[in-house]
């Protein structure tokens, strides 16, 4: 799209359920790769393309991706379920252009209830479990020398498979203004092929807030929003390589329009200044879950 925190009044589970019936704001949606932006979103069916421009000092790369978010459809089975598939892509000048890999993953909400009352608040954790394939790629490939520097995607860095699970804890309060402050991280194993398995551990922070109210109009047909986050991943097990870890400081513009989101995102490593990434996201929805 990645602290604030607003006092609220705790209301019934009963008053919940009524209030889930109603269309609330749709949270802001980070220009990164997050996908736990599902539980209040104003759409159960969410696509998006992205474009990311990773620099360091002596090398730059492209990233693209395509990303499409399902569920969770309220009133179904399906309530507190939601699956994603994403598909990359990389170009840089020291390397050829490659696929990145098929990265397929599954979430499970809880809402924390009664601090749970669509359109007015949403406290829940979740849990993740994401898996990327070397299908389709070619990983075989060298890193992009911008990436290996940057340690922006794993996923991208040889010949094997990527197993992230992974948790977090977030706050939504969508009186009028969409407010929410998120935490959450997991441990992440790489099995490269002819190569050693990396073990890291990945960690985030976010808070984000939007502007305007639209007249206090739930539907939110234009607002601009900002995101502010921290993540990082600190790699324990690469074989004959000592431990190192690897973050990034990003802040996005985001601007709704109705069914759409415009964001623009910047982020560095924190310390280096001349390592930084600059991304393009558009993403859109369909179907209204609540």
């Amino acid at each position: 799209m990645r602290t604030v925190l607003y006092a609220v009044i705790a209301v019934t589970a009963g008053a919940a359920g009524v209030a889930r019936a109603e269309g609330v704001p749709q949270p802001l949606i980070s220009a990164d790769d997050r996908g736990t932006d599902g539980v209040l979103a104003r759409y159960s069916f969410r696509a998006s393309i992205g474009a990311t421009r990773v620099t360091v000092p002596d090398a730059s790369a492209g990233l693209y991706s395509f990303q499409a978010f399902v569920g969770p459809m309220h009133d179904t089975a399906m309530a507190a379920t939601a699956f994603r598939v994403r598909l990359g892509a990389a170009s840089a000048s020291d390397t050829n252009f490659r696929a990145g890999p098929l990265t397929v993953a599954m979430q499970r909400y809880f809402p924390v209830e009664p601090f749970f009352s669509a359109p007015l608040l949403g406290l829940h954790f979740g849990l993740e479990g994401a898996v990327a394939s070397p299908w389709l790629s070619g990983q075989r490939q060298a890193v992009p020398a911008a990436l290996a520097a940057m340690g922006v995607d794993t996923e991208l860095a040889g010949n094997g498979w990527d197993f992230r699970p992974s948790g977090w804890v977030r706050l939504d309060f969508l009186a009028c203004r969409s407010v929410y402050v998120e935490a959450g991280g997991g441990p992440e194993l790489f099995v490269p092929a002819g190569a050693p398995n990396l073990v890291a551990l990945r960690y985030r922070a976010a808070v984000g807030f939007d502007i305007g109210c639209d007249h206090g109009d739930h539907d939110q047909i234009t607002r601009p929003g900002f995101i502010f986050e921290y993540r990082a991943r600190g790699v324990v097990h690469d074989g004959p390589a000592d431990p190192f870890y690897d973050d990034l400081l990003s802040g996005t513009v985001q601007w709704v329009l109705g069914p759409i989101t415009l964001g623009a995102t910047y982020g560095f490593q924190t310390g280096s200044l001349d390592r930084y990434l600059l991304g393009l996201r558009l993403q859109t929805g369909l179907g209204a879950n609540r």
